[in-house]
């Protein structure tokens, strides 16, 4: 989504948490939406940062998380199938991400680190648990965007790979990118004009109608809509819920946040007027 980490991890082994020192930043419109340069110029800057605040000057390996729809062809190379959550940077759909990070890496002069995989967030949360717990099958974002993974059998997949005779694990993790499941989900109007007027038309159905990125535009559809029909506001629609985009899933944390307060002076009052 927006939010980008840096984090250097050590993993301790036997069972006992990570040290890990993380560093937020945050990625702005120009860099979602302008040129793959200007993105990966700013991806590989916040590496740069985050390397001198620490005083990281050793060679490190660098795992890039891409959360979006790619084709994986080797641990370190993965095609750019389609973007989402409101990305749109040019010049990225078919073509290496990493390679186009390792080119952001040497144009901001890092030198000292590799870029040894393609991670997905999704698959990266089941197996950050699973070194905690060996019973985790199972992995679940619901952020900007949502997606799925499981740990299945080997013998339930039906997919050819490269090296698949060879892969003697019994079991694989399965990214079921289910942000993108469209067939037979019911939508509403709401989710038909969302879908229509967002940067992917007809894509990642699953991923509007519950993350993070369009709740709250979703929301704003329907609010707008029930005051059109004269339910709410007297049956004009307030400024704010004019613009596209301007009712954030923020604004819905918010608001949901109030309901507490809200009962307890509810149950406040009742207890007032009773005495």
């Amino acid at each position: 989504g927006s939010n980008f980490r840096v984090m250097m991890v050590k993993l301790e082994g036997n069972g006992k948490r990570p040290a890990m020192v993380i560093k937020r930043f945050k990625l702005q419109k120009k860099h979602r939406t302008r040129d793959g340069e200007v993105l990966f110029n700013a991806i590989a800057g916040f590496n740069r940062k985050f390397l001198k605040k620490y005083v990281y000057k050793k060679t490190y390996n660098l795992g890039f998380t891409f959360s979006f729809p790619a084709r994986q062809t080797a641990i370190d190379s993965g095609i750019l199938i389609k973007w989402a959550k409101g990305f749109t940077a040019k010049r990225v759909v078919g073509k290496d991400v990493i390679s186009l990070l390792k080119a952001a890496l040497t144009r901001e002069g890092v030198h000292n680190v590799k870029v040894v995989s393609i991670d997905n967030d999704t698959t990266g949360t089941q197996v950050a648990r699973a070194y905690l717990d060996k019973n985790c099958d199972c992995g679940v974002i619901i952020a900007t965007g949502t997606n799925v993974c499981l740990r299945v059998p080997m013998g339930m997949i039906t997919k050819n790979f490269d090296n698949k005779d060879k892969y003697k694990a019994r079991h694989m993790v399965i990214n079921a990118e289910s942000g993108n499941f469209n067939k037979r989900l019911p939508r509403t109007i709401y989710d038909e004009m969302l879908d229509k007027d967002s940067s992917n038309p007809g894509g990642q159905w699953q991923e509007k109608m519950v993350s993070g990125k369009y709740l709250g535009e979703v929301t704003r559809l329907v609010l707008m809509g029930l005051a059109k029909e004269g339910f709410l506001f007297q049956g004009k629609v307030p400024g704010m819920l004019k613009r596209r985009d301007r009712f954030g899933t923020e604004t819905m944390a918010s608001i949901s946040a109030l309901k507490p307060m809200l009962r307890e002076s509810r149950e406040r009052i009742a207890m007032i007027e009773k005495t």
